[in-house]
């Protein structure tokens, strides 16, 4: 698997940090107190574990659930909820 720091939230304790890496024209860390003000997009290049690869606009799932942004979409899944 590859990963990005895009698809995720970052930090431990009352610290979380964003970063953009890609078509950055601005800060590319951000605090949880500043995403809402940010007008950046959030783009990370990902391989799929089924060897696919894709890039993806991450930006909605963050601003919606800063915390929980790997939620399922019709682009991507990452687990499947254990039942």
């Amino acid at each position: 698997m590859v990963h990005e720091p895009p698809a995720f939230v970052y930090g431990d304790g009352g610290s979380k940090f964003f970063f953009h890496w890609h078509y950055t024209r601005g800060a590319t860390t951000l605090t949880l107190s500043q995403l809402k003000q940010d007008n950046q997009k959030f783009f990370s290049a990902i391989l799929f574990v089924d060897g696919h690869a894709a890039k993806h606009d991450f930006t909605k799932s963050i601003k919606d659930d800063p915390m929980h942004p790997l939620e399922p979409t019709a682009n991507w899944i990452w687990y499947k909820p254990k039942n």
